[in-house]
């Protein structure tokens, strides 16, 4: 028996253009923890096959995150979401700090996670990070956590490009765009 859960996280907000109404997800900076068992040594790589850029990030599951159960808690996957997000700029060339340095922020503002099975203490797990369109103002990245050679979770963020200083949608940068087009 396969058991799956899905969990949306979000809040309503007024949008700064247009006054529109946007669904956001609020999610904290993963951990210092994460530093002692995070893992990004395999290589960027470009699948042209279905025209997308796809990252392989791997991280060794904490005690910490797991439940009484044993199992990972729902909750990290959305950090485990974000260190492969993390990863796959680095990789790209862009990393979050150089965005930032610009005036560009990234938040989440929609975030799904679909729950096949879970992931335990020490487990060692992949997480891949794929870009499937080059991005506009927002886009989305997609997810999925393999353990033992499995599918665990699936799921992906939807993104805006954000000035820092203004708090209001903005266009990406266009040397992101260059990188992002200079993989597919």
């Amino acid at each position: 028996m396969k058991l799956s859960i899905v969990i949306i996280f979000n809040t309503r907000s007024q949008s700064p253009l247009r006054g529109e109404l946007l669904e956001n997800i609020i999610v904290n900076e993963i951990p210092s923890l994460l530093g002692s068992c995070f893992h990004s040594n395999l290589p960027f790589q470009t699948i042209n096959n279905f025209q997308i850029i796809q990252t392989n990030t791997e991280y060794r599951v904490l005690y910490a995150h797991t439940d009484k159960m044993g199992v990972v808690n729902n909750v990290r996957y959305f950090e485990y979401f974000e260190a492969g997000r993390n990863d796959f700029l680095r990789k790209l060339g862009y990393p979050y700090t150089e965005l930032e340095k610009e005036n560009f922020g990234l938040p989440v503002i929609e975030a799904y996670a679909k729950f096949i099975s879970g992931a335990k203490y020490d487990d060692v797990i992949t997480i891949q990070t794929k870009l499937n369109k080059v991005p506009t103002v927002r886009f989305r990245i997609d997810y999925e956590i393999i353990c033992n050679e499995k599918i665990i979770v699936t799921g992906f963020t939807v993104h805006s490009f954000v000035s820092i200083s203004k708090m209001k949608p903005v266009r990406p940068p266009l040397k992101f765009i260059d990188l992002i087009k200079s993989k597919i």
